[in-house]
């Protein structure tokens, strides 16, 4: 309240002063008028001959109370609401911004994560895809080899029958042998002893 305490004194001085000039006008209008004897000029009653700015003297017919104050009075609470609006809307617009550059960023951390998993996942690819390839390779390798096999086990088995057949031949021989040498024996003992 001391502002407009003070505000209110400066106001009331400056009327004081300038009812002070006005009677000093009405003064030496008034000297000037037993000198002169004329009606003062239009121009000389509106304008004040010290500031030479226009005047008006309403001497308070019409008003009653003090309309400066009252306008400064308005003036002051519409730029306090201004202000007020003013600082209200800044500080929304500084959290919605805010909340805008956190959404970006995350945006951005969430893009880049895409990409990496993207990158990630293409690498992937290419690494089944290779392992298909080399799977599809050793699928061939693996046929060919297990035809390969069960031709040598075919082979091994008629081998083994064969082996077998012979096997007998040879023990057929060996016995054909051995009762060859025991007649080749009895003929030398036959012939030795005859």
């Amino acid at each position: 309240m001391g502002f407009l305490n003070k505000l209110t004194v400066k106001l009331q001085e400056r009327k004081i002063k300038k009812i002070q000039r006005e009677i000093e006008r009405l003064r030496e209008a008034s000297a000037d008028k037993h000198i002169k004897k004329s009606e003062p000029s239009l121009k000389d009653s509106l304008v004040d001959p010290e500031t030479h700015k226009v005047k008006f003297s309403l001497n308070n017919k019409y008003i009653k109370t003090d309309s400066s104050f009252f306008l400064l009075m308005i003036v002051v609470v519409v730029t306090a609401g201004l202000l007020g609006t003013t600082t209200f809307y800044q500080s929304k617009l500084n959290n919605i911004n805010e909340d805008f550059t956190a959404k970006v960023v995350e945006l951005d951390k969430v893009k880049a994560d895409l990409l990496e998993r993207e990158n990630n996942l293409n690498k992937l690819q290419t690494d089944l895809q290779v392992k298909e390839k080399r799977e599809n390779e050793l699928e061939d390798v693996f046929e060919d080899v297990k035809s390969e096999k069960d031709e040598l086990k075919d082979k091994i088995k008629l081998l083994q029958s064969e082996n077998a057949d012979l096997q007998s031949e040879i023990d057929k021989l060996e016995a054909t042998i051995r009762k060859l040498e025991d007649d080749n024996d009895d003929l030398k003992q036959q012939l030795a002893g005859s």
